[in-house]
């Protein structure tokens, strides 16, 4: 998916593409006799034809937030031809990120920042549409837009915090992340993303005073369980791993995935029984375990060799 920068002319075709869809989606049918009766729809558009952008805009407002999402985009359509603005095109792309339409809903994210570069919102969603698509690079460039335009947007802080941790840089990791917070103190999915960047940096223990903070906002977060059993793993208290991720995911790859920090640790005993375990509980032929339970095989025939040579 690529969401290029668009002329005006492109604009129209866009507005064009936005009502066909609409009309293709409310059933409309263009081919209708001239001398029918109006309909509703008819009469309300004749309506809207005698109220200026901004009333326009507040009806489609209005529809938008009794979710009926047809009557607003072709309300908003209206108010576009009429007087186009990055507000409209804003709304426009809003909702059809709602209906999945996500194509449509990028160009006209797009279309929002070419009335106004600095749509601090338009920069965020257009940003984690990009995430979406594994663009990671312009995510992270419409991201750092959309905080640099509106600081307050702790979405764009998270998912920042998130692509800086990836990329090795805890430091701006915690930055964004403590913005994040500061704006949203409540926030589990944060709290959790702070955890794992403490975990990441060897911060064992501020990473399981993140973990239990969004555990007791959210008792059921599953990713900040399977942390936790992570944490719990790292530190070497195997069984009291599997009992807090085995109540959260799969209990084949709840023993796969604390092998694996086992084989990290150097435990290649408790790792080898581990990894035997998942493959045991698997259903199926368990292809990752079975790579894993390799692995420690051959690491211990190496350490065995090198015992017998010296």
């Amino acid at each position: 998916m690529t969401y290029g920068s668009l002329t005006r002319r492109a604009s129209g075709q866009l507005l064009r593409a936005v009502v066909t869809c609409c009309a293709l989606t409310t059933g409309m049918n263009g081919a209708a006799e001239a001398k029918a009766p109006a309909t509703p729809a008819e009469t309300r558009a004749e309506l809207l034809k005698k109220l200026s952008p901004a009333e326009i805009m507040q009806v489609g407002d209005e529809a938008a937030r009794a979710g009926d999402y047809e009557r607003a985009i072709t309300v908003y359509n209206q108010a576009i031809e009429a007087a186009p603005s990055a507000d409209l095109w804003f709304r426009v792309a809003w909702i059809y990120a709602r209906l999945g339409k996500k194509q449509i809903a990028a160009d006209a994210y797009v279309m929002t920042l070419q009335y106004d570069p600095k749509h601090a919102r338009a920069h965020e969603e257009l940003g984690l549409l990009y995430l979406e698509n594994k663009n990671r690079e312009k995510a992270a460039q419409h991201l750092r837009l959309a905080v640099e335009a509106d600081s307050g947007l702790w979405r764009s802080h998270n998912v920042l915090g998130v692509l800086a941790d990836t990329s090795g840089d805890s430091g701006a990791a915690l930055a964004h992340y403590q913005a994040a917070l500061a704006i949203n103190p409540e926030s589990a999915q944060v709290l959790n993303n702070l955890g794992y960047s403490h975990y990441l940096a060897g911060n064992l223990d501020q990473a399981e005073q993140s973990y239990q903070q969004a555990l007791v906002l959210e008792p059921g977060n599953r990713a900040a369980r399977v942390n936790m059993g992570l944490l719990h793993a790292r530190r070497g208290d195997y069984p009291r791993a599997v009992e807090v991720m085995g109540a959260a995911m799969d209990k084949a790859k709840t023993h796969n995935d604390i092998g694996y920090v086992a084989l990290q640790n150097g435990d290649m005993e408790v790792a080898e029984r581990l990894f035997r375990e998942a493959i045991r509980l698997s259903p199926s032929y368990y292809e990752t375990a079975h790579q894993n339970l390799a692995r420690v095989i051959r690491a211990q025939a190496d350490e065995a060799r090198a015992v017998a040579a010296r």
